[in-house]
């Protein structure tokens, strides 16, 4: 369900990722940043790569590139760490350890792109119940040069992400998740000009110094500035209610006063964790309704269904959804206060135990009409009131539910991040562990896949890299086995230090031709590229390897030849970037550097750096001049871009300086001749 568009029913959040997928081409994405209290690698990797979210993609290394280059965060919660059998290593995995009994229970998706902000800010996960499955309600914001509503919204937003994560943020990771808010903060001062007042308010619940004000004094805020009165109704419409007996509604009452109606909707398999105190002690008179949703869908849910899959015929499928949704609405007259958002109808969704994040909007009309949209949409199909089937008490109040904080006494809480990192003068991999209590390592055998770690202080042995378990895609985490209980295992993720992270090209394209393959042709048929293969994958080998390159690289004139046919369609797509960037009306001179540096002088120093590589695995007479040349060529590119874009001059200075001749006098010396005698107004 959502609150911005015409069909607000069913069908629109897989729409919302299709949309901004489908506009990659004309409008990249700059940065994405997942909230989410789970997530399912499958649902992540599909978001990730710009397709369907029912797909099952299978990473290649374009993918890998595009996603490298996008600098994705997820935040989400620690103890919700899953074996990610397929996530790849360049994207920030922020886990939330708030504490006992407490859980990261915010959901919300940005999507940063060129000309674009996009916020859905709900109560679905990025899992796959969360995303077919159940009955989720969410908002959508959608940001630009041309739509500047409800900006507050999006400066609230940045300010949370920029505070009120800062401190579980690990230090290595931080810079990609301020970056994002810096990047919203850019925008703001950007469309702020010509802002439209919204009727919409951020509102978020237990991020500590961040939050003067709880869920529950927040929402009480923004009543008291619609109303002096207590509400006449209140609508809930939540899966998981409290378990004890001090129950949210209560506190909800003590702050605004009590309803003359509370009505509360959920599941009907929830009639068993539900009693009478869950309305509160209440006033007498009060009048208390519950409506219960059936499993199984109703006809007029399979109409919808099958329409908004193009009219697929459902025939005698069963299809049941379950209830995930987290609705509140306080009425009082003509003016409505509506929740949407993560937080259930719990103590600890609103006093500030767990992290929390919804949107309350101020809605005029009556009360009733605003009621009757809601009910359908997630599900009610009857007008049957079921509260008098309820005890004082619930029946399964010792049931531990899914969003519940589950205990688990041999975590390893102590360490507060794990950072992988080069091996300071080496070629090798070594882990970080950030934690006080150094000695409890101890207590544990730790794993990195199939590579057993010893530690030494807080730092593991150097671990080759030919060693390490699946370089660029899958084991995300490490396994933490209790000594003591060695059946048991927790798992930790880690994060990648800065320096790991800027090599990331030198890993994702090992030749020069892999790196030339890509910005010729990033995107193949089926969004592959021809004969491309995941790097670090066992029983393949790069084309570098082969025999037919050995013989090219034996013969000078051959391997020149081949270069020119594969460089000249990489200058034609450099000359394409630079003339973009040229003709592109930039808000300020800033941008513009920013985009010659991303778009062209990074992938070129990268690809120069490559060159180098391959050189010094081979260094002979003939490796020497194959080098000289396409290095030289390299900087008659870079030369010729600097006509279109004069902040590439520095970058062609520094890679002319690179170009020396042969101890050994060569035909390659008049090459050098001419290279530097073309670069004279450089």
């Amino acid at each position: 369900m959502s609150t911005h568009h015409e069909d607000a029913n069913f069908g629109i959040l897989q729409q919302i990722f299709a949309d901004v997928a489908n506009d990659m081409h004309r409008d990249p994405i700059e940065h994405l940043l997942v909230l989410t209290y789970e997530f399912d690698d499958q649902q992540l990797i599909n978001l990730l790569s710009g397709r369907r979210l029912a797909d099952n993609v299978e990473l290649q290394r374009n993918h890998l590139k595009f996603i490298a280059d996008m600098h994705p965060v997820v935040i989400y919660d620690a103890r919700k760490t899953r074996e990610f059998n397929q996530l790849p290593h360049f994207l920030d995995l922020l886990p939330v350890n708030p504490g006992a009994y407490r859980c990261h229970h915010s959901k919300a998706y940005l999507f940063v792109t060129r000309a674009t902000v996009r916020l859905v800010i709900g109560s679905f996960n990025l899992t796959r119940t969360g995303l077919f499955e159940n009955r989720e309600v969410f908002v959508d914001f959608l940001w630009s040069d041309k739509e500047t509503a409800e900006l507050n919204i999006l400066s609230e937003f940045s300010k949370l992400l920029r505070i009120g994560y800062r401190q579980w943020a690990q230090p290595a990771a931080a810079g990609a998740r301020q970056a994002i808010a810096d990047t919203l903060d850019a925008r703001l001062s950007r469309w702020q000009v010509d802002a439209v007042p919204g009727k919409h308010s951020l509102l978020h619940s237990g991020y500590g110094q961040f939050d003067n004000q709880n869920g529950l004094e927040r929402l009480t805020s923004l009543w008291h500035s619609i109303s002096d009165t207590a509400p006449k109704k209140i609508l809930v419409v939540s899966p998981f209610f409290d378990r004890s007996d001090a129950c949210i509604a209560d506190e909800l009452v003590k702050a605004i006063g009590a309803p003359t109606d509370m009505h509360i909707v959920t599941d009907e398999a929830n009639i068993l964790k539900l009693g009478r105190l869950h309305y509160g002690t209440g006033k007498k008179g009060q009048q208390r309704k519950l409506s219960l949703i059936p499993a199984l869908i109703s006809e007029r849910e399979r109409e919808r269904i099958s329409h908004a899959n193009d009219g697929a015929r459902l025939g005698d499928l069963h299809i049941n959804r379950t209830l995930h949704a987290k609705i509140l609405v306080l009425c009082s007259g003509s003016n409505h206060l509506v929740y949407i958002g993560s937080a259930n109808f719990t103590l600890k969704a609103w006093n500030g135990d767990n992290q929390e994040l919804g949107v309350a909007s101020i809605e005029v009309g009556n009360a009733n009409t605003l009621i009757d949209q809601i009910l359908p949409a997630i599900g009610v199909i009857d007008n049957n009131d079921y509260y008098e089937q309820l005890g004082d008490f619930p029946e399964h109040i010792d049931e531990v539910d899914d969003e519940e904080y589950v205990e688990q006494p041999a975590y390893p809480e102590f360490i507060k991040g794990i950072m992988l990192r080069g091996d300071h003068g080496g070629n090798g991999l070594v882990f970080d562990f950030n934690t006080a209590e150094v000695a409890r390592l101890q207590d544990y055998s730790i794993h990195w896949g199939r590579v057993h770690l010893l530690i030494d202080g807080a730092n593991s042995q150097v671990i080759p890299r030919e060693q390490a378990y699946m370089p660029l895609q899958g084991g995300r985490n490490l396994s933490f086995s209790p000594r003591s209980s060695p059946d048991k295992a927790y798992l930790l993720p880690f994060v990648h230090d800065a320096e790991l992270t800027r090599q990331q090209d030198l890993l994702l394209f090992p030749s020069a031709e892999d790196w030339m393959r890509y910005y010729t042709h990033p995107v193949g048929p089926s969004g592959l590229v021809e004969g491309e293969y995941m790097p670090g994958e066992s029983g393949r080998t790069t084309n570098e390897d082969s025999e037919s390159t050995v013989d090219r690289d034996a013969n000078a004139v051959v391997s020149m030849q081949r270069y020119l046919n594969l460089f000249s369609a990489v200058e034609n797509s450099f000359n394409q970037r630079a003339i973009d960037i040229a003709n592109t009306a930039f808000v300020n001179a800033a941008d513009r550097t920013k985009e010659c540096e991303q778009r062209l002088a990074e992938p070129l120093r990268i690809y120069a750096h490559l060159l180098e590589q391959e050189y010094k695995r081979k260094p002979c007479p003939i490796t020497e001049q194959v080098y000289l040349f396409r290095l030289g060529e390299l900087v008659l590119l870079c030369n010729t871009l600097t006509a279109t874009l004069p902040e590439l001059v520095s970058l062609t200075r520094k890679l002319a300086d690179r170009i020396e001749a042969p101890n050994v006098s060569t035909p390659m010396d008049t090459y050098i001749d001419f290279i530097r005698g073309r670069l004279l107004h450089v």
